[in-house]
Formats: structure tokens, sequence, C-alpha cells
């Protein structure tokens, strides 16, 4: 769903409530409606060169071996008067013309200790060579989590997403957009898109360790 698309749903949804107030609370009820609508929002960032594509390396059946998205940081910031609430968070991706949605996890996060000998809960993910690898260890990852606090005007709210896709490895290779979106507690749908060869450069050899 584009943001066009977005703002259609939120105003179809808003002439139904409008509907409803009108019979109960008349004109006044439909401005109060209007106004709060026109008073909560927010904007979506994040940067994708610190954002990832990789496979999955466990022994769980249902997530080995699966592609998936990792986005180190999101930015939430609220825009409108009235403070915005987050619902919940999906990734799309674009693939031949089709848009698959993701399915969020939690990446596990074990205790690593860094060159300053500073210990941190930390990501583990793997660069293989064709004869050696190296390990990489992700620190200060924040998983997102639905029920946090609104967001008032220019407000932000950082946290990261992972998220996997039940499609075959080679297919996810062909992916062409990225689409987060996000939901509020209205209803309404935020989105921002991307183009995915941004961070799919290295799918093939990273792979994200699990177990």
């Amino acid at each position: 769903m584009d943001k066009k698309q977005s703002k259609s749903k939120r105003i179809e949804w808003l002439s139904i409530v409008a509907l409803i107030i009108a019979l109960f609370g008349g004109i006044p009820g439909i401005i109060g409606v209007v106004d709060y609508f026109k008073r909560s929002s927010f904007t979506i960032g994040f940067d994708p060169n610190n954002s990832l594509a990789c496979r999955i390396n466990s022994t769980t059946a249902y997530i080995g071996g699966k592609p998936a998205i990792l986005l180190y940081r999101i930015t939430i910031t609220g825009k409108g008067l009235q403070p915005s609430y987050l619902r919940e968070i999906r990734l799309e991706l674009k693939i031949g013309g089709h848009w698959i949605n993701g399915t969020q996890f939690a990446p596990l996060q074990r205790d690593e200790t860094d060159i300053k000998g500073i210990t941190k809960k930390a990501l583990h993910l793997r660069f293989q060579k064709p004869n050696d690898h190296d390990d990489i260890f992700v620190a200060d990852w924040v998983n997102f989590h639905t029920g946090q606090k609104g967001l008032g005007y220019g407000e932000p709210s950082h946290f990261s997403y992972a998220a996997y896709f039940n499609i075959d490895p080679n297919e996810f290779g062909k992916c062409q957009k990225l689409r987060i979106v996000v939901t509020d507690y209205l209803g309404n749908d935020y989105s921002e898109t991307v183009d995915c060869s941004r961070f799919m450069d290295k799918y093939s050899n990273l792979l994200l360790i699990q177990d």
C-alpha cells in the first residue's frame, strides 16, 4: 500500500466514523474527529546503509534457512499535535510485481566482549568466504514492542526490526523494493519504500547465527 492508497484508506475509514458520530453528536462530533486525524500522525525514517539482507542459520524448522531483512535502526517521529501510538510494523518485499509480507522475529542476542573489554548483548552474523569466514557482532539491537508511549510533535522513537520471508532464497535475491508499513492504533497506515539493491549485495554470503 503506497502513501496515496494509505491516505484513501484513512479518508474512507474517517467517513464511516463521521457518519456514526453525526447520528449521535451532529456536526460538532464530525468536526472533532476530523480535527483529531489532522493532529495525529508521524513520519518514518531509517538508514538503508545500516540495514542488511541475510539467511537465517538455525536448526529450528520454521525459520532455518529462511531469507531475512534486518533494519538496525528505524526512527518514528511524531508529526501531529496529538500523540500518535504505534500498533504494528511490517515489512513487505516487491518481487516480480507482487508484494510479499514478512514475519517479525526477535534475533538471538548473546553476551559478546569487544576489543575494549566491554561486554554487550549482540547479534552474531557470519560473512562466508571461499575458504574462510568473518564473524560480525552487532550490538545495541533494540527490538520493537507494541504499546509504547504516544509520540508528540517532533518526538522520536528509535528501535530495530527483523523479519523473515517464506519464499525461495533464490527468489528473495530478485527483490525490487522494500516497504516499511507502520500502523497506528486508529488503523492508519504510513509507509516508506526504498530500492532493495541498496543492501542486497552481500545477501548470499551472509548468515544470521541463531543457534
